[in-house]
């Protein structure tokens, strides 16, 4: 935390009492770091003989927009959405973002929960008696996210009849489903930059 201005320059300051600050700013000049035992150091502060100025102004936007709006009627018409175009404030980098299309913000990856249980986890489903045939010739009809995936099943595994099935790859039986999606490429990890270090390791270029 940086003490702010005080002594001849800022006699107002909540740190001034009988014209003299309680933190003992400014510090005097030490030329070393000296440790105090049960205590704050005594920093470093050399006496170069000159003072620096340094002007900030900056404005910082990643906690929203800086702004306010007043204003004085006799009746209370609150406008959510006037209010918020008549005191917006954009910065020139969000403006650059906003001008040219620029993403603001977004997610990395999109979980959509599958209709799809697994072996001896299936769900129960009710119909209403009497009406049972009439359910199924809705759900005939219309495409579902369960109908898309055995459709898209279709591409890698052929013929499956149980769950079993569908973990075998050419005579091979995968003992989770995962392990069979890295065999087949539907998932990706790392193993392929870990091929290509491991064979950068055993291999060489030749110098000129």
């Amino acid at each position: 935390m940086i003490h702010g201005t005080c002594g001849i320059l800022n006699p107002n300051s909540p740190c001034m009492k009988d014209e003299i600050c309680t933190q003992k700013f400014p510090k005097e000049f030490n030329p070393r770091t000296v440790a105090i035992f049960n205590g704050y150091p005594n920093y470093m502060r050399l006496d170069v003989g000159r003072v620096i100025i340094i002007k900030v102004n900056q404005v910082y936007n990643q906690w929203g927009h800086d702004c306010f709006n007043v204003v004085i009627n006799e009746s209370v018409n609150h406008h959510e959405i006037n209010t918020y175009l008549d005191c917006r404030f954009v910065s020139a980098p969000e403006a650059l973002r906003r001008i040219y299309e620029y993403s603001i913000s977004g997610l990395s990856h999109t979980i959509i929960r599958l209709q799809v249980h697994l072996s001896n986890h299936n769900q129960k489903v009710y119909f209403n008696e009497g009406e049972e045939q009439v359910t199924i010739d809705c759900a005939s009809q219309r495409e579902t996210q369960l109908t898309a995936w055995f459709k898209l099943l279709l591409f890698y595994v052929k013929g499956a009849k149980s769950f079993e099935d569908l973990r075998i790859v050419h005579g091979t039986v995968f003992y989770t489903f995962r392990e069979e999606c890295y065999h087949l490429g539907v998932f990706q990890d790392d193993i392929e930059w870990r091929n290509t270090l491991t064979e950068a390791v055993a291999t060489w270029m030749c110098c000129n």
